[in-house]
């Protein structure tokens, strides 16, 4: 009696952080980050034959710098288009561009961790007050975002990080102060 062959089994790519399945041809397929009830379905139609190809997740190869990258041609052009001023792409760029040369050019969106945030703001904001920290995490925060809403990630690896409270830059004034002041224009 012949036996029948096994059954491919799902398998968890530490490397990717995604489930797979290797089917009898050899190619391996991607089933998602979780092996819920969609992760389940495209398995069973892989061994049936019915899918050719599981989609690719959107992060799978995207890297942080290369994310920061497309955010900050995206700026480029809305400043072009007038849309923005030019110096909130220079914002944006001196914040981005020292969060993306921290993490280096390797680390996945998929890796990133609030931790890496956290490092960033205490090596290259150690000595800067609360409101330019604040504005450096809402920086980089702004990227997850639009990538979150454009699609091209399924979430943002970052959200609920607790920025910095900002301060007031504001001096107020006491009456007595206001009348100082009104009396000197007199």
């Amino acid at each position: 009696m012949k036996r029948q062959p096994r059954e491919p089994q799902p398998f968890f790519k530490k490397s990717r952080r995604a489930w797979y399945v290797q089917t009898r041809d050899g190619k391996q397929h991607r089933l998602g980050s979780e092996m819920d009830d969609a992760a389940q379905r495209l398995y069973h139609e892989l061994l049936a034959g019915k899918a050719e190809e599981a989609p690719a997740a959107p992060d799978d190869e995207l890297t942080v710098a290369e994310l920061v990258d497309d955010f900050l041609t995206a700026i480029q052009i809305q400043v072009r288009q007038e849309k923005l001023a030019p110096r909130t792409y220079e914002w944006y760029d001196v914040h981005l561009q020292s969060f993306a040369k921290f993490i280096g050019t390797s680390l996945r969106v998929s890796q990133l961790k609030p931790l890496h945030l956290r490092k960033w703001l205490d090596r290259a904001y150690a000595k800067s007050g609360n409101n330019h920290q604040n504005g450096a995490v809402r920086a980089v925060a702004r990227v997850f975002n639009w990538a979150r809403k454009l699609g091209t990630i399924p979430a943002n690896p970052i959200a609920g990080f607790e920025r910095p409270s900002s301060q007031a830059r504001e001096c107020y004034l006491t009456d007595e102060q206001w009348k100082l002041v009104h009396a000197e224009k007199k």
